[in-house]
């Protein structure tokens, strides 16, 4: 099993215990604690990044340090975490929601289908910036929140390397990329993103944590 491998296959087992402990009542930093024990437990060199954990309104800011808030019902919770084996960085996130109300599971809809878009338009030889620009363009038609970032970038020895999937990135896909895509939406409800890791191979795309 190679170092990147490894990394994804922990990080999948990290995203399990979720299932298990999000309910409502626990903190933000709980759940960022469990996780990088349960990482470190499974043979993890050590994080990513800190871990984001953000509930509710907090989820408004983009890289918020978990506190003390504790979980509500119908709240959005995004995760984001990422662990190191060797020399290979993992970056996902989801956003969890006890008993949504109609309108949250629109945003969560809204967003799988701006990634689905995403994933259908790379290919080598296309340009990141127009991927990126069909995605924001499709949420401002559906919703008046802020896509507040890039929708992606390279992810290997940095967590940030290229390509870089934004509207003025020079860069562009090809064979052998690995890179997250990760739209989102920010505003007065908090918080929603989903993002994943995907190789771009000559067949196509292959979300390398698709299964969390």
């Amino acid at each position: 099993m190679n170092d990147l491998t490894k990394a994804i296959k922990i990080t999948k087992q990290c995203f399990k215990i979720l299932d298990k402990i999000l309910e409502p009542g626990i903190t933000e930093k709980q759940v960022a604690d469990l996780m990088k024990n349960k990482a470190l437990q499974l043979g993890a060199k050590k994080l990513s990044f800190t871990p984001i954990v953000s509930f509710g309104i907090n989820a408004k800011a983009i890289h918020p340090k978990p506190t003390n808030k504790k979980l509500k019902e119908n709240q959005f919770a995004i995760i984001d975490f990422g662990v190191v084996v060797g020399n290979k960085k993992t970056d996902v996130t989801r956003t969890f929601c006890i008993n949504p109300d109609i309108k949250k599971l629109k945003l969560i809809k809204l967003i799988q289908n701006a990634k689905k878009l995403a994933e259908n338009e790379i290919k080598s030889g296309v340009p990141c910036s127009k991927v990126d620009i069909i995605v924001r363009n499709y949420l401002k038609k559906h919703t008046k929140y802020k896509f507040p970032y890039a929708l992606g970038h390279g992810v290997g020895k940095r967590i940030h390397q290229k390509p870089k999937i934004s509207p003025k990135s020079k860069d562009v896909f090809k064979v052998g990329d690995i890179f997250t895509l990760e739209p989102g939406l920010h505003g007065s409800f908090g918080g929603i993103r989903i993002e994943d890791m995907y190789l771009l191979t000559k067949k196509g795309i292959k979300n390398l944590n698709k299964d969390i």
